[in-house]
């Protein structure tokens, strides 16, 4: 199954990843799980994304992927979740992983990964790239369809935040680069229902 994780990502406070909350209390963290989420009973997690999922610029030092399995322990008070592989790559848009998907697979089989969340799209949406909606989902796609064929089925697709600031220059005028990031929302919602 595909999920996609509406974490009311339309201001900087959003939440970032897959139950990862920021320190921000402007937004409170779930108690329980949604209801529609049907993730193995012990489920190793790997993580596919860009600069935010690599956990760039956190200070102190995170990896995000890691907060995600303690925060699903902290959830359901359970240590039924483990991390697996984080092979986010800081600059990839949706269209390099579409291309390389392939390569990082052993990765995740290799670590027994059997649930992926996926969050692309912000480099998708800088100035000089502006991926087209229509190709974005067929990236996804692709990602997806080689995910499953390596038996990888449970899949979450999170939304790319939106950008709030640019000091380098990159999403530059902000509203057009939010405006794809939200037409990457619609996407992934299609991709669910898709599924």
């Amino acid at each position: 199954p595909i999920y996609w994780s509406n974490t009311d990502l339309q201001s900087s406070t959003g939440v970032w990843f897959l139950l990862t909350f920021p320190t921000s209390t402007s937004v409170a963290p779930p108690t329980t799980l949604p209801t529609v989420w049907s993730l193995p009973a012990t489920t190793t997690l790997g993580c596919i994304g860009d600069s935010i999922t690599v956990g760039y610029t956190s200070s102190p030092p995170v990896d995000p992927c890691l907060l995600e399995v303690n925060n699903l322990n902290s959830i359901t008070g359970t240590s039924s979740y483990a991390e697996g592989a984080n092979v986010a790559i800081s600059g990839t848009t949706s269209s390099d992983w579409a291309a390389g998907i392939g390569s990082h697979i052993p990765t995740l089989t290799a670590a027994g990964v059997n649930a992926v969340t996926i969050m692309l799209g912000t480099n998708d949406a800088k100035s000089a790239i502006l991926t087209p909606a229509t190709t974005y989902y067929s990236n996804i796609q692709t990602v997806i369809t080689e995910l499953k064929t390596a038996g990888i089925n449970h899949i979450v697709l999170n939304f790319s935040p939106y950008i709030s600031s640019d000091p380098y220059g990159s999403w530059t005028p902000l509203s057009q680069s939010n405006a794809y990031l939200a037409l990457y929302q619609a996407q992934i919602r299609a991709l669910v229902v898709a599924d």
